[in-house]
């Protein structure tokens, strides 16, 4: 009989949390994409929000991960199966991140950790995302940001990067937008008109 009591209460419970979780997901998502468009003006009301949010203090980094092949008859709860899945690896990490689902990309904005972040780290996440998912993975990773208000550049420099990966995907499935210099200008050139 007890359980019939602890039971219903349970559900509530998770239930509310369920709710919690996806209107935190939701609210990330709106700031993000207010971010992306320009539509926020950076002041200490929004500092608090983005403290309220539990998105990470700058300096900061945009890497945005993308899964190579998915089927195009993913479902949202796989996308969310996968969007939990680059969370579980890190918190594992003990990552200062936020990390947001647009389909088969996955934009993380992640707290600047001199000591651990380097190359051959992020190629190891990588490893370790792509065997958790099973599915191929590409990383592209903005320079260091200061400040929530160049925002859109920061993606930018991560789109950059995940542009270059996909070039350079059997050499290098990481790359990080500061170590791009040649690729960038051989992507510049060949989008410039021909004379």
């Amino acid at each position: 009989i007890a359980l019939l009591f602890v039971t219903p209460a349970f559900f509530i419970t998770f239930q509310y949390l369920e709710e919690r979780i996806m209107g935190k997901r939701k609210a990330d998502r709106k700031l993000f994409s207010d971010l992306l468009a320009g539509n926020v003006v950076i002041n200490e009301e929004l500092n608090q929000y983005f403290h309220e949010q539990n998105w990470p203090k700058p300096p900061y980094y945009i890497m945005l991960i993308e899964f190579e092949k998915l089927p195009g008859s993913y479902t949202d709860k796989q996308f969310r199966n996968l969007e939990q899945c680059i969370r579980k690896v890190f918190v594992e990490e003990q990552f200062d991140s936020i990390v947001l689902s647009n389909r088969k990309i996955f934009p993380c904005i992640i707290k600047k950790d001199e000591k651990k972040y380097n190359q051959q780290y992020f190629e190891r996440i990588k490893e370790v995302i792509a065997e958790r998912s099973g599915h191929n993975v590409l990383m592209g990773i903005s320079d260091e940001n200061e400040t929530y208000i160049t925002f859109q550049m920061t993606y930018k420099e991560a789109i950059n990067a995940l542009e270059i990966a996909h070039i350079r995907k059997k050499e290098c499935p990481v790359v990080w937008n500061e170590k791009i210099g040649y690729w960038k200008l051989l992507k510049d050139m060949s989008q410039q008109q021909q004379c």
